[in-house]
């Protein structure tokens, strides 16, 4: 997920991610679209271990709060990524025939 991100951020694998301010970090997402999908991945970034540890949430919730989100519109950012790690899961359980 971190290469993918990269590449959507149109950094080489090799090049450091510039360092800025939050300020700056934020602004730099210029709409809710471009704020809700990094939210999104992030989420899923979070999730990649399939669970979200206290840090990784901290971090979500100052980021979610800087970009503008509720506390709500933050959890329901998760919960759809939960939901849609559980229909990917249950896509390749209907690929192997076991569902």
């Amino acid at each position: 997920m971190v290469a993918l991100m990269r590449a959507e951020m149109g950094l080489s694998p090799d090049e450091p991610v510039p360092v800025m301010d939050e300020a700056a970090a934020v602004s730099a997402f210029d709409s809710r679209r471009a704020r809700v999908a990094a939210m999104l991945e992030l989420n899923g970034l979070g999730l990649a271990d399939a669970e979200m540890a206290p840090e990784e949430e901290a971090v979500l919730a100052r980021i979610g709060a800087a970009f503008g989100f509720s506390k709500a519109e933050t959890l329901g950012q998760r919960d759809w990524v939960l939901r849609q790690v559980a229909l990917v899961h249950e896509a390749g359980t209907m690929m192997m025939g076991e569902g």
